[in-house]
């Protein structure tokens, strides 16, 4: 009900005026009626005509004679129906002040239910506008008042009530869709400008401004959430030492901002005409926002401005309105140490925007604060909605109290919620206090904040908030898809690079949380990796980002291992002088750290089943400038550890082949070399060669290229020197030596019974002599086996065998 009908209750007055004149008569009834109702008890004498008559008592009311002794009859009646007039009149009069008290409690209800229904219209007003900070979600149900500044109240079916969050409005997928969110994809665009945002980062000390440019896009984008992410993370960021205060009050500067925002935009689209009184123009934004928002009555409060002032961080603004106006109802002693701490707010603030941007821990004057909080405790809030105020500015000032409600403009959302606890966290500064404030969020969890319809931003946003990171980010990258795992990537990238912001944790968790950010990269660049529109380079730019260069180091010889634009990140080699062209990799490492990086990633390749990353592991090792690496992996490659030649060995024998005449040959590659490793290489080719005419039948071209090798001795004269020639070849040789002798064997015995099966008699001398040859270095080749022969297995069975076979040569 309107106040101004209020008064239209009042009954109307006995002459049938109407209810504003029945009012006024019953204020002069009770003024004039002095009596007891109970006992309607009077000492008054009603006349010179009754001197015996001082009190009314029950027998007189039946208007005994005896009551009127020597007083004639009729003149006793006349006096009695007087009195009995008078009577009934009092009566009526004592009938009336009941109504009026009846009335008056009726209106007193009036008032309570007309300020009840008024504050709940301006909470829904308040409430609405508030989300048009970012956009319009409701992700937590209906705002629930906070009864404390510390605890959250308990709802009527025992849960525990937090408010909504308006943190911003992200695109929201359907029911149907919401099983599939991990799939969805990323857009091309967004992973573009992240890309070139994180490539144009090449100084480590402005992660803060990448942080801060990256939002911007996000926020033309419409990805809200996100943005308020990258810039709460700048924020926190930009803090040139950290601490969890530090981080605390970045957070605070934060949700001071974004209120600031929103509340001057409320001003700028409401048609009061702006406030222009205050030297300040934060001081006549508020009292803008006051005489709109909070509707008639509110400016002649001091307390909404000086709370909202706080909220938004302006203490300068505070202190004008503290210095042009009274504070009704408080002792000289709270104003003095208002003013106190006011000037000292100032003092910290400065010539910044806000108080939560100065640097170093919030301290303020404690005898003030004590007097405060004193006058806290003594002096409650009235009925007035807006005396609420009083107890939220006293709270912000530090003192000990509780946020009344929803009530006070800027307590209503998830973010005002923070804002109140961290405040009070600062002023009572110890890692549990802010460890309970992140505590508090996860034990809610994100069912509670309607998560299921923000992709994850709805719990991740208060988790990073409340210095909760690993927690927030892993439950934004397992929710929300491939975007959000970029989203999570890129907020773990500029929380990693802030070189000391992680170090504000305890060191399990600060390690635990490090491992994770580098996890998140590493998925992102091997995704990135594996997309045709973004490649090795791509992934590049993120990796190049890990702060542990170890870490760093493995990640990228991994990528170097897996990619297949590997002339992207490493260049190419150049025929002529066998030097490699510049790669992007060389953007950011130095010549001699690309070729360490490169020559890694052919180690892990070398010993690889399939002939692709076997190829992969020569590009390799060639960009690296390995040649010795390269030799090794091809001779090993190009001849097997038995008398077999297949074709997987043919092929890398020509390959190797193509080597020699293409590199080995230039100056600028063979100068740099070891010669012994280049004849090492030069006589596993022949040794190849060999093993494959053998199998092929070309006994001639066999020996032929073995006698270049010098390793079968053609007279028994020659078994030392082969002896002496076997303990000098590097391990490799060594290996083969003996399967080459079994080889030479077998061509032997082979050639001596064509030979001896094929003799004629007109060639017999000839064929003989040629029969006491081939058998004379079968005996030959067996005194050389048994002197370089050990005793492991292999060796005794290849011994064993040539004996048998020299045996066979008669």
């Amino acid at each position: 009900m309107p106040r101004e009908g209020l008064d239209q209750l009042a009954l109307p007055g006995a002459n049938g005026s109407n209810g504003s004149s029945g009012a006024m008569f019953w204020d002069k009834s009770l003024s004039a009626f002095n009596a007891n109702a109970d006992g309607l008890s009077f000492d008054h004498d009603f006349g010179g005509g009754f001197p015996g008559l001082t009190s009314r008592r029950d027998q007189d009311l039946g208007g005994s004679v005896e009551a009127f002794p020597n007083q004639p009859m009729k003149q006793a009646e006349t006096e009695f129906l007087q009195w009995d007039k008078s009577s009934q009149q009092r009566e009526l009069d004592l009938l009336k002040s009941l109504v009026r008290k009846s009335e008056m409690k009726v209106q007193k209800r009036s008032r309570e239910l007309y300020d009840t229904a008024d504050e709940r219209d301006w909470v829904e007003k308040h409430d609405s506008s508030l989300k048009e900070i970012v956009g319009t979600r409701n992700l937590g149900g209906s705002a629930a008042d906070i009864e404390n500044t510390m605890l959250l109240s308990n709802t009527s079916d025992g849960r525990t009530a937090i408010p909504q969050i308006t943190a911003g409005q992200y695109p929201q997928p359907s029911s149907s869709s919401n099983a599939n969110s991990n799939s969805r994809p990323c857009d091309p665009q967004i992973v573009r400008y992240h890309f070139e945002v994180v490539k144009n980062q090449k100084n480590k000390e402005t992660f803060a401004d990448a942080a801060s440019d990256l939002a911007k896009k996000s926020e033309s984008s419409g990805v809200f959430p996100y943005s308020t992410a990258l810039k709460l993370i700048s924020s926190m960021i930009s803090r040139p030492n950290f601490s969890r205060e530090e981080v605390a009050l970045a957070s605070i500067s934060h949700f001071s901002a974004q209120f600031d925002a929103w509340m001057t935009g409320r001003v700028r689209q409401g048609t009061t005409v702006s406030a222009s009184a205050y030297n300040s123009p934060r001081a006549n934004t508020v009292a803008s926002f006051i005489s709109s928002e909070l509707g008639a009555g509110a400016e002649t409060s001091i307390w909404p401005c000086l709370y909202l002032c706080l909220r938004v961080g302006d203490a300068v603004a505070a202190k004008e309105f503290f210095d042009r106006t009274a504070t009704p109802n408080e002792s000289n002693e709270t104003r003095i140490a208002i003013g106190n701490i006011l000037a000292a707010l100032c003092q910290r603030q400065g010539t910044l925007p806000s108080l939560w941007d100065a640097r170093g821990p919030l301290t303020l004057p404690a005898h003030d604060r004590r007097a405060i909080a004193d006058a806290s405790e003594v002096s409650t809030p009235t009925d007035n909605r807006f005396e609420v105020y009083r107890t939220g500015f006293l709270t912000l000032l530090g003192c000990s109290g509780e946020f009344p409600s929803s009530r006070l403009a800027g307590f209503s959302t998830i973010e005002d919620y923070l804002f109140g606890m961290l405040n009070s966290a600062l002023h009572h500064p110890s890692p549990e206090q802010l460890d309970r404030v992140g505590k508090q969020i996860v034990q809610f969890g994100p069912g509670y904040f309607g998560d299921q319809d923000s992709s994850g931003w709805s719990y991740c946003l208060p988790l990073l908030a409340s210095q909760q990171f690993r927690t927030g980010l892993s439950h934004l990258s397992q929710v929300g898809g491939q975007t959000g795992r970029m989203q999570a990537t890129h907020l773990g990238m500029f929380l990693l690079g802030s070189k000391g912001l992680l170090n504000i944790l305890e060191e399990s968790e600060r390690r635990t949380t490090e491992s994770f950010f580098i996890s998140l990269l590493v998925g992102y660049a091997t995704w990135l990796d594996g997309h045709q529109a973004y490649g090795a380079v791509c992934a590049l730019e993120y990796l190049q980002n890990i702060p542990d260069e170890n870490v760093k180091r493995n990640e990228l010889v991994s990528l170097l291992v897996r990619t297949s634009q590997i002339e992207m990140l490493a260049g190419s080699i150049t025929m002529q002088d066998g030097k490699r062209s510049r790669g992007a990799l060389d953007a950011h490492f130095p010549t001699n750290e690309v070729s360490f990086l490169l020559k890694q990633a052919g180690e892990k390749c070398k010993d690889a089943t399939d002939r692709p990353r076997r190829l992969h592991a020569v590009r390799l090792y060639m960009l690296a400038g390995e040649f010795r690496g390269l030799m090794e992996m091809m001779m090993r490659l190009m001849v097997s550890s038995s008398e077999v030649h297949d074709a997987e060995n043919q092929y890398w024998c020509t390959e190797s082949n193509g080597f020699c005449s293409n590199f080995l040959n230039q100056p600028s590659i063979a100068g740099n070399l070891d010669a012994n490793v280049v004849a090492t290489f030069s006589a596993m080719i022949e040794i190849a060669n060999f093993k494959a005419r053998i199998q092929a039948g070309a006994q001639r071209e066999a020996w032929s290229a073995i006698d270049r090798l010098d390793l079968i001795p053609k007279s028994e004269a020659d078994v030392s020197r082969i002896k002496e020639t076997f303990n000098a070849m590097a391990p490799v040789l060594k290996e083969q030596v003996p399967w080459v002798l079994l080889g030479a064997m077998r061509s032997f015995c082979g050639e001596y019974h064509r030979l001896k099966n094929g003799l004629r008699p007109a060639t017999e001398s000839t064929t003989m002599e040629a029969l006491r040859e081939l058998k004379e270095r079968a005996r030959v080749v067996l005194i050389s086996a048994g002197m370089i022969s050990s005793n492991e297995v292999n060796a005794r069975i290849q011994l064993d065998t040539m004996t048998q076979l020299e045996a066979r040569m008669i």
